[in-house]
């Protein structure tokens, strides 16, 4: 069976967004992540950095991704 992919129309879009945003978080720590907040016991923070690349070219490719 061959699945058809479309991309959602504007009112499908919005529609989503809106039943979305009647529902509840998942979590009961809203804000924990945020810079000047202490995290609750058992969070860890994940530092990974990785270098995209160098100059004006990579700089522009990911800002447009």
């Amino acid at each position: 069976m061959a699945i058809s992919w479309h991309r959602p129309s504007d009112e499908q879009i919005l529609r989503f967004l809106e039943r979305q945003d009647s529902l509840g978080l998942t979590y009961p720590h809203i804000g924990a992540t945020a810079p000047d907040a202490s995290l609750p016991q058992g969070y860890v923070v994940d530092h990974t950095r990785v270098p995209l690349g160098r100059g004006e070219a990579t700089y522009l490719r990911a800002d447009a991704a």
